[in-house]
């Protein structure tokens, strides 16, 4: 396969590109420490990618691909980052734990499985539940779409996330041909798909002029 020759270089684009993806979350992290508080922010977002790049990291290693462990341990440390600022923040800090560990309790399990079962079989069991569990994730923007045709603007949907999404799902994709896993090959092209309905509601309907609406109000004050 050409792609074959290309492996290290995708591994290296894809990872990068999942760092980079991991980055947009930072924006609230931001409005956090401008705000004082998490008032209005869920703190179950940065739990989620915690809990996803953890898994991402294990399956990694069962696929002997150095670039997804890399590039999964960076993305779970940034994601711990994220809650720790959230935390620091946060009046119900022990609510804020325990929801952690009912979070973790999941991903742990299916990394201890893993160590117990045969190698190739626990690759696929693991890998399938780690596509359900990032396909669960992955499908909420997907049930705003009615509401977005509805009202006509995409304001309520993230044109960065759509966009890095199916930029980094399509390269996940063509590195997992050249590892020739099938399960990853078919997780990231349906993760490509789900990111193209968002991208063509943002094609169109316009984003809502917030600074226009801004100005407007201004001069009539």
């Amino acid at each position: 396969m050409v792609l074959e020759e290309y492996q290290d270089t995708l591994g290296r684009i894809a990872g990068s590109m999942g760092i980079l993806h991991l980055l947009i979350p930072a924006a609230i992290c931001l409005q956090i420490v401008r705000q004082g508080s998490t008032e209005n922010i869920n703190g179950a977002h940065f739990m989620i990618g915690g809990c996803i790049t953890l898994l991402k990291m294990r399956h990694g290693q069962l696929l002997n691909s150095i670039h997804m462990v890399t590039s999964s341990s960076i993305g779970f440390c940034m994601c711990m980052f994220y809650l720790s600022v959230y935390t620091f923040y946060d009046d119900n800090r022990k609510g804020l734990g325990k929801l952690f560990i009912k979070f973790l309790t999941i991903p742990l399990i299916l990394i201890a499985y893993t160590f117990l079962d045969q190698p190739d079989r626990a690759e696929k069991i693991f890998g399938t539940a780690v596509s359900v569990m990032m396909f669960c994730l992955m499908s909420f923007p997907l049930f705003k779409i009615k509401e977005v045709i509805q009202q006509k603007h995409t304001g309520d949907l993230s044109l960065l996330m759509a966009l890095m999404g199916s930029v980094q799902s399509t390269l996940w994709f063509l590195y997992s041909l050249t590892l020739g896993n099938y399960i990853e090959m078919l997780s990231r092209m349906v993760f490509c798909l789900m990111c193209i309905p968002q991208l063509v509601l943002f094609c169109i309907y316009p984003m809502p002029k917030t600074t226009s609406r801004r100005g407007k109000s201004a001069k009539n004050e």
